[in-house]
């Protein structure tokens, strides 16, 4: 836990650099102890947050005040996002040679118009974004992008060069799955409520909505999963019934 943002001033981004670098080499031994433990049944992603994401818990997630500096200067803010970038390179190419089938690259918050104009992100955010998934080695065979929050841009997902994007139909302004399959011509990943559903839902809802997202995809390109991560507190009942109500769907 940080009682203090470390970034509270542009000075400070000028600053930036990495503390403590074994914090990640133990995150990719636990990765590794993952995939020894599965061997080749499950592929093993290892997730990796955007720059700008791993930037809003620097400024203590005040990401309005973030996006703001960032446009106004950009020549301070940018370079200390390639910084990181760096070091998410390092430690996604660490991760691939763990055992990682790929990336889970989680895009928190920003690909919202909320958050900033989507031409805006073009601009100053995606290229940074596209820098990290073109340097993924050749082994990175199946990469996921996250899009987190609501009226997200899926342009961001259909330009990633990566296998699928998943997002939460559950958020507002979001489109279906299949729509997303139609604008980003990738396979999508979600369905699933995970709060409330996937944490504490009845069967038949969770069976309901398994089975709203396969029609919407006619069951083609689809990975079914929680709009965005799995609650620690969802039952393995509950788990288990998803698993076999896309079975018998």
């Amino acid at each position: 836990m940080i009682d203090e943002p470390p970034v509270k001033s542009l000075e400070d981004w000028q600053g930036l650099r990495l503390v403590n670098p074994e914090v990640m080499d133990d995150q990719v031994r636990a990765l590794e102890l993952v995939v020894e433990g599965l061997g080749d049944r499950v592929p093993v992603l290892q997730t990796v947050f955007s720059p700008l994401s791993m930037a809003s818990y620097l400024v203590g997630r005040e990401n309005r005040k973030l996006v703001r500096e960032m446009r106004a200067n950009p020549e301070v803010v940018l370079p200390a996002l390639d910084r990181i970038a760096d070091v998410l390179i390092e430690f996604s190419r660490k991760s691939v040679a763990a055992g990682a089938a790929g990336i889970f690259y989680a895009i928190s918050g920003f690909t919202t118009p909320d958050a900033m104009p989507a031409e805006i992100y073009n601009e100053l955010v995606f290229p940074t974004d596209l820098r990290i998934v073109q340097a993924l080695p050749a082994a990175a065979w199946f990469n996921v992008v996250h899009l987190c929050g609501s009226h997200v841009n899926m342009d961001v997902g259909r330009r990633l060069p990566v296998q699928a994007v998943s997002y939460s139909i559950h958020n507002k302004g979001n489109p279906t799955l299949g729509e997303a399959r139609r604008l980003t011509e990738k396979a999508v990943m979600g369905g699933l409520e995970q709060r409330k559903v996937l944490a504490g839902g009845a069967a038949d809802t969770i069976e309901r909505q398994v089975r709203e997202a396969i029609a919407s995809t006619g069951g083609r390109g689809l990975l079914l999963a929680p709009g965005c991560a799995v609650p620690p507190r969802a039952s393995d009942v509950n788990l288990l019934t998803m698993m076999r109500a896309a079975a018998a769907a």
